[in-house]
């Protein structure tokens, strides 16, 4: 099968930036304070599970989009079906990717909700031969192939966002500006 993963990814991107659910999951730190980076992982495994299984199906890769939810943002509860919307538009482009229908995926793609014509402007790069041998792989297997250690250290799933590492108390940012941090305020001087 060949299939082109720089636009399928970016297929994935469009649909999962669009999929209210996750959104929404990043959004509130429904995965920790790493959500985002979850949900990049989340995606990631999408393309590597299409790259390697075969003889995909709409409700057996549903049922993995949840579990895979489930299993990143154990705080969410996807009561929607919206897995089964996303694991059948997953298949459409693939599909038409494995048939090197360009112009319909692009069709479809502009469909989607995001800035338009971004298909378009994705090269057509990192194809992918995959041969005739039956991988059988779940979506957790292939999360699992791709998983990056997780940093020792306390961390509840309540914690908070956080932006850039810390910097030592009371030293300037790139900016001159200097956050001086107290009980109950933050303020920022100048020096």
């Amino acid at each position: 099968m060949l299939i082109n993963t720089g636009l399928f990814g970016q297929a994935v991107r469009r649909l999962f930036g669009a999929w209210t659910a996750l959104r929404l999951a990043v959004e509130h730190s429904l995965g920790g304070r790493d959500s985002q980076s979850k949900a990049l992982d989340f995606e990631d495994a999408v393309v590597y599970y299409f790259q390697t299984a075969h003889n995909i199906n709409a409700s057996d890769l549903a049922e993995e989009l949840l579990k895979a939810m489930e299993g990143y943002f154990p705080e969410l509860m996807l009561d929607d079906a919206s897995e089964k919307e996303i694991a059948e538009k997953l298949l459409l482009f693939a599909g038409l990717l494995q048939r090197g229908d360009a112009d319909g995926f692009h069709r479809e793609f502009d469909r989607l909700p995001g800035s338009p014509g971004t298909a378009a402007s994705v090269a057509l790069p990192d194809q992918l031969e995959i041969s005739g041998d039956d991988v059988e792989m779940d979506l957790s297997e292939s999360m699992e192939a791709m998983a990056v250690e997780e940093p020792t250290g306390s961390t509840s799933d309540n914690d908070q966002p956080t932006s850039p590492p810390r910097r030592p108390r009371n030293e300037p940012d790139a900016d001159g500006w200097t956050t001086v941090t107290g009980s109950h305020s933050k303020r920022r001087s100048h020096q």
